[in-house]
């Protein structure tokens, strides 16, 4: 992939982790965000995505979306059962909230932002999740917080890749 990555942080306090990243994209940032935001197709975007599902639920302006993400560490997995109700803000923004009560997180909250520069496409991806199962306190926080980095760095060459793939 041509993506770059140029920023990725992820960091947590007491039981949250929050992730931040910035990376540049070979596609425009309309392709880009219509990937993105065509739900049913986010499984395509990243292997460890096993469901993606529009449901209703939702109060207007929002889609309710029923993902599932199977995240293995060290031969250990999990799935991520989630709710969302997800925002698009024009021009090229998308929010998520989840709906713990529908979810295996007690609090998550993700923002993307996609534009032009030129040729390229910036994302800017920003999200906090509070995990509602036990984490192990020592190795724990440093496993999630690799594998919270490497599944969102698939996810930018994966909306880059269905973009250009368009």
């Amino acid at each position: 992939m041509a993506s770059r990555l140029e920023h990725l942080e992820v960091t947590h306090v007491g039981k949250r982790y929050q992730v931040v990243m910035h990376a540049v994209m070979q596609t425009s940032a309309d392709r880009a965000y219509a990937v993105f935001t065509d739900y049913a197709r986010l499984v395509q975007i990243n292997p460890a995505i096993i469901q993606a599902v529009p449901i209703d639920g939702a109060l207007a302006p929002a889609q309710r979306v029923h993902t599932q993400v199977r995240v293995c560490v060290m031969g250990i997995c999990r799935v991520f059962d989630q709710v969302q109700d997800m925002y698009k803000e024009p021009p090229q923004h998308l929010r998520a909230e989840v709906i713990p009560e529908m979810s295996n997180l007690k609090f998550g909250r993700a923002s993307w932002r996609i534009w032009d520069e030129g040729e390229e496409a910036r994302l800017i991806f920003e999200a906090v999740v509070e995990p509602d199962f036990w984490v192990p306190p020592i190795i724990g926080p440093w496993l999630i917080e690799r594998k919270l980095a490497s599944e969102a760095v698939h996810t930018a060459e994966g909306i880059e890749r269905l973009a250009n793939a368009r």
